[in-house]
């Protein structure tokens, strides 16, 4: 069976209100605009995720959100996925069911542009808010996922 792994960088933030914590900030108008659009170009591939697993900072639940509904899919939010580096994410990968086909792990720079550039290096890219790295795992099992055995797919942002 096919693992798909689909790595997402939450959508554009709201800076208006200096007041706010960084994790408590939430998606303003483009960040909103830009999740339908990014759900319509995923929906082309055919596929929706069973899972996705989500920093729980506020714009970063609000992105996973927005794809759970447009999906039917199944939530969960982690704290520790909050300006994570690469390893928390596949640390996430390791725990999953074998009956799942497609994770979706939604987070934040910069960690998730160093993990794209782990996967994909000749991609190069910043993740930019909504960016989605779309990759396929070549283990058996989850558990036994590598960043080696992700193989790059195709890579979408709302301004590509």
């Amino acid at each position: 069976m096919t693992k798909r792994i689909v790595f997402i960088r939450h959508a554009k933030s709201d800076w208006s209100d200096w007041r706010l914590s960084d994790f408590d900030r939430s998606l303003n108008e483009r960040g909103k605009s830009d999740l339908p659009v990014m759900a319509q170009k995923w929906q082309t591939f055919g596929f929706a995720p069973d899972l996705i697993i989500s920093s729980s900072a506020v714009r970063a639940r609000e992105t996973a959100s927005y794809f759970a509904h447009f999906f039917e899919s199944t939530i969960r939010f982690e704290d520790n996925i909050y300006h994570s580096m690469p390893y928390i994410y596949l640390e996430h990968i390791h725990t999953l069911d074998q009956n799942i086909r497609t994770v979706v792990l939604v987070g934040h720079n910069p960690g998730i542009s160093y993990l794209a550039n782990i996967v994909a290096p000749n991609l190069n890219v910043e993740m930019p808010t909504c960016g989605m790295l779309f990759v396929t795992s070549i283990a058996n099992n989850w558990g036994d996922v590598t960043f080696d055995d992700m193989r790059y797919e195709t890579f979408l942002a709302p301004k590509i």
